[in-house]
């Protein structure tokens, strides 16, 4: 395959062999109980588990660093030989205390709800807490051992740790309907980023205004559009940003990863994209710019094409 970096099987398979996704109620289990359960995977063939932590787990409150809660659940899979499928759960997993010293700073849907626990792409000084986390997540596992018998590292992208907007099934408690998916970026530092990008693209409003068949006064008063108001050039312009800003965020999150699993490994660990289950077509592109609206595929921006071109950039592997 042309996307995939050279490996040889060992490495991928009899090395780490079968692996199994522990559920997140069983780090909790004590440590009899863990034992016994480890000794059936091991029964059933498995080799590597693949289990997760999180900023939240790390950082409870502001200024503080815990040792996570997954603490007893991973010294007791170390010591009966298992191997790790990590999960650092980074813009997945922001803790509440963020949220209060940046109000305003949860993504904001079509509807004007606020998601459940996925921050703004555009929210004060992210970046920066983001690698300083995760800093601090890969010195925890070098500090404690845990490192040694990490293989593999998923790069966070988002929720669940795929690089898409929120989907329904994470945001329990907002009224969706089961199976609605929506358009996100209607929060204010997105909203502030949505104008400097168009102002960027098209310098004076007059020009802007012209493209889009609008009459906006001043940039000021560009708000991001919402669907169901009819397609067209501003509404295209909508659907760009809306793709391009995570498209940044997947691959700032990339290099992030990166530079941690150079910084404490030398590039030992491997790294892992999740691609989403389904992914967006050429012909709902065009339906969506000329509907103003869009499907699931679209409103989730399911981009496996580019998720693919980041693998064969970065030297990722893929996971579907």
């Amino acid at each position: 395959d042309q996307y995939s970096p050279k490996t040889e099987v060992t490495d991928a398979v009899y090395d780490t062999g079968l692996c199994v996704t522990e559920w997140q109620a069983n780090y909790k289990l004590s440590p009899v109980d863990l034992k016994k359960r480890f000794a059936l995977y091991q029964e059933c063939g498995f080799k590597t588990i693949r289990v997760e932590t999180y900023w939240s787990s790390f950082m409870p409150r502001a200024g503080e660093v815990v040792n996570p809660s997954q603490q007893l659940y991973l010294y007791t899979a170390k010591e009966a030989g298992f191997r790790f499928k990590m999960i650092l759960g980074t813009v997945m997993g922001v803790p509440g205390w963020y949220f209060e010293e940046h109000p305003g700073s949860k993504m904001k849907d079509q509807n004007g709800r606020e998601a459940v626990s996925s921050v703004s792409y555009f929210a004060p000084n992210l970046r920066e807490h983001l690698t300083e986390v995760l800093d601090t997540m890969m010195n925890y596992m070098q500090e404690t051992g845990f490192l040694d018998s990490i293989d593999t590292l998923v790069v966070d992208c988002g929720q669940g740790g795929e690089g898409i907007y929120p989907p329904e099934w994470t945001q329990y408690g907002l009224d969706a309907e089961v199976g609605e998916d929506v358009f996100w970026g209607y929060d204010d530092y997105s909203q502030a980023n949505f104008r400097q990008t168009m102002q960027a693209k098209y310098s004076t409003i007059e020009a802007a205004n012209a493209a889009w068949g609008k009459n906006f006064g001043s940039f000021d008063e560009v708000e991001v559009p919402r669907p169901g108001g009819g397609g067209g050039a501003f509404w295209e312009d909508y659907l760009l940003w809306y793709r391009d800003s995570k498209r940044q965020v997947i691959e700032e999150q990339i290099l992030m990863f990166k530079a941690a699993v150079d910084k404490y490994t030398g590039g030992r660990i491997k790294l892992i994209l999740y691609t989403p289950g389904r992914s967006y077509r050429d012909e709902d592109w065009q339906a969506a710019v000329e509907s103003g609206d869009g499907n699931g595929s679209i409103r989730l921006m399911c981009d496996n094409r580019f998720i693919i071109d980041m693998a064969k950039k970065y030297g990722c592997w893929l996971h579907g």
